[in-house]
C-alpha cells in the first residue's frame, strides 16, 4: 500500500474538517450575542413598547415600564379614566409592519371624544439634554426622528398621534396647535369621500398618498427639523417606507414646512370616540432615521445553551482528530 498517498492525503482531510468545525462552533457560540433588533447607527432617546406586565387588557391611564424608556411620567388619560375597554393596553391583535422590529402589546382607543398623552424625559441631564430650548425638545438647526405605528380598527374612526408642548397631567392636550398624523375625518377624505392617511397643523390638512385601510397597521417616520435663523421649521414624512434600518428614502412622503415651532415635550394620542376604534405600537424617538425603524433579526441563543453547544462540538473535533491520526498510522503500516 502507498504509504505516501495516505499520508499525504489524511492531513489534507484532516484540516478540511477541522475547519469546518471549527466554522459551526463559531457559529453556535456567537448565537449568544445575537439581540433581538438589529443594532443600527444613531441613539433611541425614547421608546414605548407598551410591555407593562399584566393581563391584558388593562388601562393605560397610569400605564409606565416594562422595556420604556426616556419618559418622565407614566400615560394619563383626559378625564384619569380607567375604563376597561377604553384607553387599554392589549396584545390579542399586534401590529407588525414587515421588515420592522415590532413588539406584542400596544395601545388601544378611545373613551368619549378624550385624548391621552405621555411627557417626555426634559430634565437638564435627560436624553434630549443637546434638543432643548425654553424648556422644550426644539432646538434651533436640530433634527429630530420619530416613528410609530397606527391601526384603524373600526370604520369611520379617526386616530392621530401627536406632538405637543403640554407636559405631566396635561401632556394629552395638544393646544397650542403642533404636528398631528392620523386620520381626520371629511377634512382627510377626497372629493369622492377616499380616506387618506394625512397631516394637521393648526387645523390645516394635507392629505398623503396612502389610503387608509382598516386592520390593516401603517408606519408613520417623521424628521423634525427646528429651524433657526428666522427659517421655518421643516417636517419630512415618510409613511410605509420600504426601506428600513439604514438611510432614508431619498423622497419624502410629503414635505411640510408649518407656520409656527413644532417644539413638544409629549406625545399625545387620540384613539376615537369609543373603545375599539384604533390601535397605536412602538413609539420611537432618535436621533436618526435607522434608529426608529430597527429591522428584526432571529431570536437570541440562551448563553448556556450556546456555551453547551460549543463544548459538544469542541468535544467531537478533538474526538475525530485522534481518530483520523490512528486511521493514518495504521494505513502506514
Amino acid at each position: 500500500m502507498n504509504r505516501i498517498g495516505l499520508e499525504g492525503t489524511g492531513p489534507k482531510i484532516r484540516w478540511r474538517c477541522i475547519v469546518s468545525f471549527l466554522v459551526v462552533a463559531l457559529i453556535v457560540l456567537s448565537g449568544s450575542s445575537v439581540s433581538r433588533a438589529q443594532a443600527t447607527s444613531g441613539t433611541l432617546l425614547a421608546y414605548e413598547p407598551f410591555g407593562k406586565s399584566g393581563n391584558t387588557p388593562f388601562a393605560l391611564n397610569g400605564a409606565g415600564g416594562g422595556g420604556d424608556k426616556g419618559w418622565a411620567s407614566d400615560w394619563v388619560e383626559q378625564s384619569g379614566s380607567t375604563a376597561v375597554p377604553g384607553y387599554n393596553i392589549a396584545s390579542a391583535t399586534a401590529l407588525t409592519y414587515t421588515g420592522l422590529f415590532t413588539t406584542t402589546h400596544y395601545a388601544t382607543g378611545g373613551y368619549a371624544y378624550q385624548s391621552t398623552g405621555r411627557a417626555l424625559n426634559i430634565s437638564a441631564g435627560g436624553p434630549f439634554a443637546s434638543y432643548l430650548s425654553n424648556g422644550l425638545i426644539g432646538a434651533p438647526g436640530q433634527s429630530i426622528w420619530f416613528s410609530f405605528l397606527l391601526r384603524q380598527d373600526a370604520i369611520g374612526a379617526t386616530p392621530n398621534v401627536g406632538l405637543s408642548a403640554q407636559g405631566s397631567d396635561t401632556a394629552w392636550r395638544t393646544n397650542p396647535a403642533n404636528i398631528q398624523l392620523g386620520y381626520f375625518g371629511s377634512n382627510s377624505n377626497d372629493s369622492s369621500g377616499n380616506a387618506w392617511w394625512s397631516l394637521q397643523y393648526s387645523g390645516g390638512t394635507v392629505k398623503t398618498s396612502v389610503p387608509v385601510v382598516k386592520d390593516q397597521a401603517v408606519l408613520f417616520v417623521v424628521e423634525d427639523t427646528f429651524g433657526s435663523n428666522g427659517a421655518a421649521d421643516q417636517i419630512n414624512l415618510y409613511v410605509n417606507p420600504t426601506s428600513l434600518g439604514g438611510s432614508a428614502p431619498a423622497t419624502p412622503t410629503l414635505q411640510y414646512s408649518p407656520s409656527g415651532s413644532t417644539a413638544f415635550q409629549s406625545i399625545t394620542y387620540y384613539g376615537g370616540d369609543s373603545s375599539n376604534q384604533s390601535s397605536l405600537g412602538d413609539i420611537r424617538i432618535g436621533t436618526s432615521y435607522a434608529v426608529v425603524t430597527p429591522r428584526p433579526t432571529g431570536p437570541s441563543v440562551p448563553t448556556v445553551l450556546a456555551a453547551t453547544a460549543g463544548i459538544v462540538v469542541l468535544i467531537l473535533i478533538v474526538i475525530w482528530v485522534v481518530a483520523a491520526r490512528r486511521r493514518v498510522v495504521r494505513y502506514s503500516n
